[in-house]
């Protein structure tokens, strides 16, 4: 495990090579003990060890952030901690069904929305009626139920529990369109 001044040495380095996106800068991490032991684990071919030496401190220093802004509230930690996983989902069944014009926009909007709504209980409602609305899904997602119930099975689905998420999606394939057909 990383001691807090490592932690603090390697987060600055982290943070600045993401800001100059250059992979050279990630060189100065290299000779971390905990990157040193993750390179081990890929050479090893060992997920599982590459996992603990690198992801699960990564990991912990999210959730210590999360603690720290939401602490009890686990639907939202998870919102925020696997994000790229719930978007993910949302934008491939927005891409299928709606198109791929603004999908990113509407996924953006969605997943705000249900941040939102998760940490502040805020009703998720979209102003169809505004001049713009290339933001906003027209086909799926479009009411706080559907959206809170789709959440609600990505996070079932992520834990191993694959049933609900099946029966949201023969919802949406029972009663929606693809896009173009």
């Amino acid at each position: 495990m990383l001691k807090p001044d490592e932690m603090k040495s390697f987060l600055n380095v982290f943070c600045e090579s993401l800001v100059a996106e250059n992979r050279d800068s990630v060189k100065e991490i290299l000779d971390l003990p905990l990157v040193q032991d993750s390179l081990k684990a890929i050479q090893k071919s060992d997920p599982d060890l590459f996992y603990m030496t690198l992801g699960y401190p990564l990991d912990r220093i999210i959730d210590g952030v999360l603690s720290n802004a939401i602490a009890e509230n686990g639907r939202a930690r998870f919102l925020f901690q696997e994000s790229g996983f719930v978007e993910n989902h949302f934008r491939k069944l927005i891409e299928r069904y709606e198109g791929m014009p603004c999908c990113a926009d509407k996924t953006r909007t969605i997943m705000r929305a249900l941040a939102r709504n998760l940490i502040h209980g805020d009703e998720i409602v979209f102003d169809f009626g505004q001049e713009y609305t290339f933001h906003l899904p027209k086909k799926i997602f479009k009411d706080q139920e559907s959206i809170l119930s789709f959440f609600e099975a990505i996070h079932n689905l992520f834990y191993g529990s694959f049933e609900l998420y099946l029966k949201e999606l023969q919802g949406i394939l029972l009663t929606v369109q693809p896009h173009g057909k």
